[in-house]
């Protein structure tokens, strides 16, 4: 079966990210005090874990910062490339929803 592709994901992998991320918000809105069940290794009873950005920058040590033109040139380097999300985000030390934003920004203002 041929899939259709959505930038760097099929149509499916699309989607799914979607319900998840749709599945996740709709659980944190309707009980904020709960963590998600849905989340790896969480407890439906267990309060959520606070955000905590030393957490996040041990394995994304770019995360939240904000992006030079020099990176969002190498950023559009590598998408012509055909490089995946995952790949760049590594290559980039940021996160792959950062790396997503980014592009859609790109994107939006025709320089990809």
């Amino acid at each position: 079966m041929d899939d259709k592709r959505v930038g760097d994901m099929t149509e499916q992998e699309l989607r799914a990210m979607i319900r998840q991320e749709l599945h996740s918000v709709l659980a944190d809105i309707l009980n904020p005090e709960q963590g998600n069940p849905h989340d790896e290794g969480s407890s439906a009873n267990a309060p959520a874990k606070p955000f905590n950005l030393e957490d996040v920058r041990s394995e994304h040590p770019r995360a939240y910062e904000g992006w030079s033109d020099e990176e969002e040139q190498h950023l559009i380097r590598l998408v012509q490339e055909g490089r995946e999300t995952r790949e760049i985000a590594e290559l980039l030390q940021r996160q792959p929803g950062a790396i997503r934003a980014r592009r859609e920004k790109l994107e939006n203002r025709g320089l990809l």
